[in-house]
């Protein structure tokens, strides 16, 4: 038995105790148990357990390693180590009609990948698979920071019995996969990191070329409050606004880096975000936003703000 409260490898056969700090601490948790889970420790600034549950051929070494360069990469990106450790909580399904698989979900220190088994990692594995996975691991590993400690208007607080609705969903899908992506960039030898990186920010542009002109000409924040009921149900919802907020995520890096030559990033305002956040536990104004980011940069970013917010053409 595992909770993700207090993850242990020798994990205890029979009873297990934990202590949340709150309710929310306690419902974005996980309990995992059975005896075909398979435990592994990696250590790091933060602490890594790999929690598997595989139906077919998985090497959990090589998928451990991917998941380790990606909460170094990540937690190296944003400076901090809010938690000692992190579970992944990975399944690998053979995949049954009428179910659907590969949607992962970030929790406060955890993850959950629930993939079908040909996702799985072994010696077979592809460059590009491997990328993936690895990709796939920055981005909700970048979610325990954005949005479980920097969020806006709608993520928290909320009523339980309600489906909450977010005005900042660009935001949190958006930047946090920005992030993930910079993170790993700054990992790779150069020319392999350009790449990586002008293949990402293409298939945002294509998402968004591609999408239906009722989509593209909705406002930010009527996108973000369809996909608060629709992100997987329909998925071009949730394409279309991590994908607006990913580009207005790197508008705003390039801006800067171009202003600062260089001295600065959007991964400054990030931080400074990061930390009014944790002062002021609340959620921040989408206007107030270019204020926050600007006083860590030192580069006004409303107008890049602002065009993004708008319907697209």
């Amino acid at each position: 038995m595992v909770t993700t409260l207090d993850p242990l490898v020798e994990a205890p056969k029979s009873t297990a105790r934990a202590e949340a700090a709150d309710y929310y601490a306690l419902a974005d948790s996980e309990v995992l148990l059975g005896t075909d889970l398979q435990l592994r420790k990696l250590g790091g600034k933060i602490g890594l357990i790999m929690a598997v549950y595989a139906e077919d051929e998985e090497d959990i070494a090589a998928d451990g390693e991917l998941a380790r360069e990606a909460l170094d990469r990540v937690q190296e990106y944003f400076g901090d180590t809010p938690f000692a450790t992190y579970t992944v909580q990975l399944e690998l399904l053979r995949p049954i009609a009428g179910h659907d698989y590969n949607f992962s979900q970030e929790h406060i220190d955890s993850g959950t990948f629930s993939l079908s088994a040909d996702r799985a990692i072994t010696v077979k594995s592809s460059s590009k698979q491997r990328e993936t996975n690895l990709f796939n691991y920055a981005h909700h590993m970048a979610h325990s920071w954005i949005p479980k400690r920097a969020y806006g208007v709608g993520y928290r607080p909320f009523t339980w019995e309600m489906a909450p609705v977010i005005d900042t969903i660009w935001f949190n899908e958006g930047f946090a996969r920005y992030a993930a992506l910079e993170a790993l960039v700054a990992g790779m030898p150069a020319a392999d990191g350009r790449a990586f990186r002008d293949d990402q920010l293409s298939g945002f542009h294509g998402i968004i070329d591609s999408a239906p002109p009722f989509l593209r000409h909705m406002p930010m924040v009527v996108l973000s409050r369809e996909a608060s009921f629709l992100y997987s149900s329909d998925f071009r919802t949730g394409m279309n606004v991590f994908a607006r907020g990913a580009l207005m995520a790197a508008e705003m890096d390039e801006h800067i880096r171009l202003k600062t030559r260089d001295k600065k990033s959007l991964r400054d305002g990030l931080r400074a975000l990061l930390s009014w956040s944790a002062r002021n536990q609340k959620p921040f104004q989408i206007e107030d936003m270019p204020t926050l980011l600007s006083k860590a940069t030192g580069v006004n970013v409303r107008d890049t703000l602002d065009r993004w917010m708008a319907p697209q053409p």
